[in-house]
């Protein structure tokens, strides 16, 4: 790979987690709105022009119930609780956090409307599996965790074992192997979907 080009892109009092799709074009940005954190978007940048394309206003609100959480994850411990994804050919943008989901769809150029079975897997950790598919911890201890297609939310596979970790992109365009983390013994390991156990 060569670097064809660099853009310098300025986000007003900065992005507290940010994503950048796959051909580099767009840079999603989780943001605060106002000083006082609460409340936060999510806008969608053009990486060129830096013009936006898309805001998300209140992707959490002032009268939020999980306002401290946010800034206490993502704030204070810079932790887990927060995930946003591109799917791998840049169509789909996912976002959450519980109790908050968003998606947006680059091909219609809209936002996207996401069923229940969709909304469940993003919440606490997930990562897209390819173009249209994402993988996601569900339940209270990640131990329903599911394969979702995207946009229609038909499940693929259920079950899943994950626990409440992080999930991150598959390892090596691996889409049967996931990274995981923390573990116990290890700050990672990895994840095979088709045994179901992590390594």
């Amino acid at each position: 790979r060569r670097q064809t080009g660099v853009s310098d892109v300025y986000v007003f009092r900065g992005c507290l987690r940010s994503q950048l799709s796959p051909d580099g074009s767009v840079l999603a940005c989780l943001k605060s709105d106002s000083d006082e954190f609460i409340p936060v978007s999510i806008r969608l940048i053009d990486v060129a022009s830096g013009e936006t394309l898309y805001e998300k206003k209140n992707f959490i609100d002032v009268s939020s119930d999980r306002a401290w959480y946010v800034y206490k994850y993502l704030i204070v411990e810079r932790g887990t609780g927060f995930s946003m994804d591109f799917s791998s050919d840049g169509r789909y943008l996912l976002a959450g956090l519980t109790g908050h989901t968003f998606g947006y769809d680059f091909q219609e150029k809209r936002e996207m409307k996401l069923p229940g079975s969709l909304r469940s897997v993003l919440e606490l950790s997930f990562a897209f599996l390819g173009p249209d598919r994402v993988i996601g911890v569900d339940g209270d201890r990640g131990q329903n965790s599911k394969i979702v297609r995207v946009p229609s939310a038909e499940v693929l596979q259920s079950g899943l074992k994950i626990g409440p970790l992080e999930i991150q992109a598959p390892a090596a365009g691996d889409s049967s192997m996931i990274v995981v983390r923390p573990l116990i013994q290890a700050p990672a390991g990895l994840m095979d979907l088709k045994e179901n156990k992590v390594f």
